[in-house]
C-alpha cells in the first residue's frame, strides 16, 4: 500500500505527528496496541497506539499521518472493538467541549474512503 505523506502539521510537530492537529478533518485510525504507563500526573495511564490517515476533502485523497498515540478516553473507547477485530475506525475528529471524539460518518462515506487504503 502506497500512501502520500501528510504535510507538516500546523503546530510544527516535525518529530512526531499529533492527532490534535487534525481536528475537524476526517481521520482513519488503525489501532495497533493499548498499553499502560506511569506519568507525573498519575499511575497507570492508558494509551492506544495507532496508524493514522486523514482524508483530504479538497483533493479526494487519503494522506498518511503516521503512528500516533491516542490518550483521549472517548476515542480510545471508539477504538476498542477495532483493536480486537484488527480493523479501522473512521470519523471526523471533533472537539466537543473538553473532550475529543470521532463523529460518525455515513457508511457509504467510510466505505469510499477505506477503499483508498487497499
Amino acid at each position: 500500500m502506497t500512501l502520500m505523506n501528510a504535510p507538516t502539521p500546523p503546530s510544527g510537530g516535525e518529530d512526531f505527528p499529533r492527532l490534535v492537529d487534525y481536528v475537524g478533518k476526517i481521520v482513519i485510525l488503525e489501532p495497533l496496541q493499548s498499553r499502560n504507563f506511569d506519568t507525573r500526573f498519575g499511575k497507570d495511564k492508558t494509551v492506544t497506539e495507532c496508524i493514522a490517515w486523514w482524508w483530504d476533502e479538497g483533493t479526494g485523497s487519503l494522506r498518511e499521518i503516521g503512528q500516533v498515540s491516542v490518550f483521549w478516553s472517548a476515542v480510545r473507547v471508539q477504538l476498542a472493538a477495532a483493536l480486537e477485530q484488527k480493523s479501522q475506525v473512521a470519523g471526523r475528529l471533533i472537539n466537543a467541549g473538553r473532550r475529543y471524539e470521532l463523529q460518525a460518518l455515513p457508511t457509504e462515506t467510510v466505505t469510499a474512503i477505506q477503499a483508498h487504503l487497499l
